[in-house]
Formats: C-alpha cells, sequence, structure tokens
C-alpha cells in the first residue's frame, strides 16, 4: 500500500521547559513542543482505541513472534527488546508511533477530515510495546 502525504505543524499547547509540576510535586516539567501530524501512513503504529493500520498489525506480528523472548528475558533485557522494536519501526519502516493529539481542554483536534495524531518519544513507544508484550500473556 501507498504511504499518503505526511504534513507537520508545531503544536501551542507544550508547556514551556521550567514549568513546575501541576500536580504539585517539587519537580520541574522539562517539555519539548509536540510534533503533530495531520497524515498518517501504513507504516505508522497507531496507539488509543485498537487500530487496524498496516504498521499496528506488523508490530502485532512482531510482539508475538518474540513473546517468548521477552517473558524469558531479564528486565534490562526487555528494555533493550522494546528499544530495539522501536528501531525496527522506524528505521527500517519510516514509522512513527502516534497517539490522539488533545487539544485545550482534552478535545481531540479535528483539523476537516483528518484527526491529528501526535508523536510519541522513543520511550513513550517503547512503554507501549512493554505493555503489548504483557498484554500477550493474558
Amino acid at each position: 500500500p501507498q504511504s499518503k502525504d505526511i504534513s507537520f505543524r508545531a503544536s501551542p499547547f507544550a508547556l514551556p521547559t521550567g514549568t513546575k509540576d501541576p500536580c504539585g510535586s517539587s519537580s520541574i516539567i522539562v517539555q519539548q513542543r509536540r510534533t503533530i501530524i495531520e497524515q498518517i501512513t501504513d507504516n505508522d503504529v497507531l496507539f488509543g482505541k485498537r487500530h487496524n493500520n498496516p504498521g499496528n498489525l506488523r508490530l502485532r506480528g512482531l510482539v508475538k513472534s518474540l513473546a517468548a523472548e521477552y517473558d524469558a528475558a531479564s528486565r534490562g533485557e526487555k528494555k533493550l527488546l522494546c528499544d530495539r522494536l522501536v528501531s525496527e519501526i522506524q528505521d527500517n519502516n519510516g514509522g512513527r508511533f502516534l497517539i490522539p493529539a488533545l487539544g485545550i481542554g482534552g478535545a481531540l483536534e479535528n483539523h476537516g477530515t483528518s484527526r491529528s495524531w501526535e508523536v510519541l518519544s522513543n520511550f513513550d513507544a517503547a512503554q507501549k510495546i512493554s505493555s503489548q508484550f504483557r498484554s500477550v500473556r493474558r
């Protein structure tokens, strides 16, 4: 399948670096501007409700094929395996890990007929993949 065009725009909703944690802890939030995607490709992995995008199907297949290796791995090896899958999707397929973009007040942003998506950090993508490995056991 052919990929769709990709367009990017910066989001105005990111908190400035150095903002205090709104939950009241003494930590400081270090946050970069979000990257918002309005056109997904067949290589992208979409998180949120279950999606049958080709990128999601590929990731599910990889997770199922590596589930036994994941279960037998140490904690550090599990992290490396998840990081390896993130790289596999990004480097070999040009895919991105996306979640629905949230606007002011938590409402989903809709632009025309396309939904907006936010690019996850590699750390967050690896966390999501780790969760998928755990759900394979169920």
